[in-house]
């Protein structure tokens, strides 16, 4: 096994599922804030208590092709209320709409959606789930290359050791000092930062029966 900087290939990639899936985690913990919302906005329907709140501006979609409406309401306990209305392509026809009325329900905690519009936490539930299994997928995936990153790294050492047996005893350093000509055979042993192969090994054994 190839290495790069002190680290073989199978720990690169290792590290970039990790990476991946930290970087899928960020997207759960996102939708999961979605799902959350959505089943509020569900226990305001299933409450039925309908209100008009007022348009008071128009607002981008997130990906920037179109507005929403944006309305506010603040009931008699002074709990505060805002979401969105419909959708427009057209933002000036959008803005006709500012200062008009729209229903919408409450649930008395902050939590409120327009009439006719449908939560999103079914949608998100299901791709939610979809994440988490491919989370969990690449989780395992990254445990088992450390583990074949490991046993890879004691086959290595494993190899070294037949290559010079007084490896192991400490000997090796003092073979290198009284030969110097064997300081390049065994260059792969000593220097971390070597790009070690298994040809290289094959080399040194080859040189020591020489």
């Amino acid at each position: 096994m190839r290495k790069w900087n002190g680290k073989t290939q199978t720990k690169i990639i290792a590290n970039s599922v990790l990476c991946t899936a930290l970087l899928l985690l960020i997207f759960i913990a996102g939708l999961f804030w979605s799902y959350y919302v959505g089943v509020q906005k569900r226990n305001a329907i299933k409450g039925g208590v309908i209100v008009e709140a007022e348009i008071v501006d128009v607002r981008l979609n997130g990906l920037g092709y179109s507005v929403h409406l944006y309305y506010e309401y603040r009931d008699s306990n002074g709990v505060f209320y805002c979401g969105e209305g419909a959708n427009f392509i057209n933002e000036e026809e959008a803005r006709r709409h500012i200062g008009t009325k729209i229903d919408i329900y409450i649930d008395g905690k902050g939590n409120s959606i327009a009439v006719g519009h449908v939560p999103g936490d079914r949608a998100s539930m299901i791709v939610l789930i979809i994440l988490i299994i491919i989370f969990i997928v690449l989780i395992i995936f990254y445990i088992k290359l450390l583990y074949k990153d490991k046993r890879e790294r004691l086959i290595r050492e494993e190899e070294r050791k037949k290559v010079h047996p007084g490896l192991e005893g400490g000997s090796f350093l003092k073979d290198l000092q009284n030969n110097k000509a064997k300081e390049e055979d065994y260059r792969y042993f000593i220097q971390k930062d070597d790009i070690t192969t298994d040809a290289a090994i094959e080399d040194a054994s080859k040189t020591e029966k020489e």
